[in-house]
Parts: structure tokens; sequence; C-alpha cells
């Protein structure tokens, strides 16, 4: 390619270009290569980093209707993955992860209250947090694609290769962008346009082998709303792997829930999942966290919490515990703290396993009142133990041998 007669500008750009267009037509190749068997120890499963809605190397979508709850939502579960603390319906992270959190719509007047508001309501201190948790607002100018003068879609290859080596150097395991509409210059209902914006972001995630989370909003309607009314073009929604979808609560409320207290809560669904069984309903609340003052309504900030009252099973699924859930509750992991005042306590992995509520109070009273019966049917078993700062706590594991898998619901407690 001669360069000669080309500009400063030009020859800038094209140095920046050119190396991004070479690799993704390396990368693009045809191969065609036979296929062979795997040893089942070799096949390449999915990496579920949170749930099944973070996936390493995958591009996935939380979709919703304005001011429901989705931009809280995945800040609380960035909280969560930083941490690797079970913050909303008992689920957690393997481990602590590194999470970039891209708000490219609010600035740090919104942002900060609002994270500082969720760390304290759900207490979190910055020593949990550490680095891993890495924050950027609407001062930053991400423009994946845009319109050029013949109304096509151009990618911008600079930003595409810039988002790359900064996730690999900064070794991020997942990146949230909230919400994408801010992230590109193309029409929503431009198919053509947005399959270029949905096969950046793919990229984006498969060559730096992070879960890539993207906030977008839904068609306006009465009607409940799944992945096929998630805003514009459908080429975005195909893209993904999963189309997570926020519903209101009808206003008559489900099971457990008042009519008035409906107003404030949201379902999560799995519109779409193409590498997982569909995770069942989960619901939430909006709380007001007046922490920062009593008085002020100017610092009261919206957390989110989790609802499993509102799951018409939960209030009885404690209630009717097996031995069985206990145990596959219990078979792995470890060691369980007895009380609930540790982020190893026993409550925790009960609560994950059968997809119940942890953290209100009433959620925390029927675990312990759970795990208590358990140790009295001899399901678990109490033992002393030094904690992580050597003093003496009680611990529970699983009995080596079963006793019975009746429920337990008319134990005394």
């Amino acid at each position: 390619m001669d360069h000669r007669d080309g500009t400063v500008e030009e020859l800038t750009r094209i140095v920046n270009e050119e190396p991004c267009v070479i690799a993704e037509e390396r990368r693009g190749a045809v191969r065609a290569l036979p296929f062979r068997f795997y040893d089942d120890a070799d096949i390449p499963w999915p990496d579920y980093i949170y749930g099944t809605s973070y996936i390493r190397g995958i591009l996935s979508i939380t979709a919703s209707a304005g001011g429901l709850g989705k931009s809280a939502l995945v800040l609380t579960e960035a909280l969560a993955m930083s941490t690797g603390k079970p913050l909303i319906h008992g689920i957690a992270s393997r481990r602590p992860q590194t999470v970039w959190y891209i708000n490219l719509e609010d600035g740090d007047n919104v942002l900060v209250p609002r994270l500082m508001a969720a760390a304290r309501s759900y207490e979190i201190t910055d020593e949990e947090i550490g680095d891993r948790l890495i924050l950027d607002n609407s001062d930053m100018k991400l423009v994946l694609a845009s319109e050029d003068e013949r109304r096509g879609a151009s990618l911008n290859q600079v930003a595409v290769a810039e988002m790359i080596r900064t996730i690999k150097a900064k070794q991020i395991d997942v990146v949230i962008i909230d919400p994408l509409v801010s992230a590109h210059r193309i029409p929503e209902n431009d198919n053509n346009g947005m399959d270029v914006v949905a096969k950046a972001l793919a990229r984006i995630a498969r060559e730096t082998n992070c879960a890539l989370m993207v906030v977008h909003h839904m068609t306006k309607g009465k009607d409940e709303r799944t992945s096929d009314n998630v805003r514009g073009a459908s080429a975005l929604a195909n893209a993904a792997r999963v189309v997570r979808v926020l519903n209101p609560m009808a206003k008559g409320g489900e099971a457990g829930v008042t009519e008035e207290k409906a107003g404030s809560c949201f379902s999560v669904d799995d519109g779409k999942t193409n590498l997982a069984p569909a995770e069942k309903r989960m619901w939430f609340q909006r709380v007001n966290y007046d922490g920062f003052s009593f008085d002020d309504w100017r610092k009261n900030v919206v957390v989110v919490k989790s609802l499993a009252a509102a799951n018409p099973a939960s209030a009885n699924r404690l209630a009717n515990l097996t031995e069985t859930d206990v145990r596959a509750a219990f078979r792995e992991g470890g060691p369980w703290r007895e009380r609930g005042t540790s982020d190893r306590w026993a409550g925790f992995a009960l609560a994950a396993s059968l997809g119940v509520g942890a953290e209100s109070r009433p959620e925390k009273a029927a675990l312990q009142q759970a795990i208590g019966r358990a140790v009295r049917r001899g399901w678990l078993v109490r033992y002393d133990a030094p904690d992580e700062h050597r003093h003496t706590r009680s611990h529970v594991h699983l009995a080596s041998v079963g006793t019975s898998d009746a429920p337990i619901e008319g134990d005394a407690t």
C-alpha cells in the first residue's frame, strides 16, 4: 500500500488502524478444519463468572424500560463480583473479579452516591473491593461505530483496539457498558449498522476473554416485555448469547407482597439464554437508602435488594427442607460458620443452593432456624474451629451418614 501522497493525519490514522484490520482479517480467515472428538476433560465448557448471565468471552444484554432499576442492578452485581460476596439472591462468583463499570450517561454526582449507598447498604468496605472495581463516567467518550457520509456504518477500529488493550493490560474479568446507546452513533433501527456494533462488542469479549454486559432499553408497552422487545434492530439481541429482561410487578402484587410495595418491585427473567438452562424468575425491590442523611431527601439514594417473598414457592421452601437439600448445599466448599455473622455463614450456601433470599432480617432468621433444625435432625454436625482471626467459632459440616429424607416442617424451633 502506497502512502507517499498522504497527509500526516492520514498516515497517523493508518498506523493506528491497520494493525487492528490485519488482526481482524487473520482472525476471520477461512480455515475449514476437520472436527476431532475431545476427551471429556478437554471439552471447552463456557466459563460462568456470575450466575448464568456473566460468561467469559460472551456478550450479554440486560434490558428494561427506563427507571425500573437496571443500572442499580448491574452496579450491585459489580460490587458482588468485585468482592466475591453473595449480595443478591445468594449468587456469588468463585473468587473476587476485576470489574470495569462504564456509565456513559451519568457523572460522579450520580454514580458515586449510588455506589456508596449500595456498598454501605451491603456493609462492604474499601478493603474488600481493593483495586478490583474500575469506574468510568460520562466523561469517557466511547464511540464504537458511527454513520459515514453515505449513511453506512463505519467501525471505529481504534476504539475497539483501545478497549481490547485496556482490558488485557488491567486483566479485567467483567466489562459493563451502561447504556449501550451512548457507545455508538448508529440509528438503533439500522439492522446492518447495529450488526457492526454487536459484532464489535462480541469481538472485544472474545479476544479479551472477559464477560461483557451491555445495558439497553426496551420498547414501550403495557404487556410483559420479552427479548423480542429489546429496542431497535434485531441484530443486537441475535448476537448476544444471554438477554435478561426486567419487568415491573403487577399492580395487584405477587404472593407475599402488598399492592403498595409492588410499585417498587421488578423481576428479572432470562429472555434468551443459549448456553445454560434458563434461571427461574428472580424478584427485586428498589429500596431507599437514607444512611447519608435522615432529614435531607436530596441525599437519599435508591439501592436494589433481593425480594424472596415475591416468589410463591420460596415461603415454603425452607419449611420443607430435606436431607437431600442439605447435602446438595454443603457437599462442596466450606468451612461453614453456624451463625450469620460471617461471609462464610452456612445460611448463604443454603440460600444459594435453594434459590431463596439471604439479605433481609426475616430471610436470615428463617435460614438460621433451618440450619438449627438440620443440626438437630443430624444432617449437619456442629464443631468448634478457629476463624480467619484465630477466634474459636461454631461451624457446621455434613454428617457422614444420612438419617432421613423427611421434611423438617414439624420440628420445634
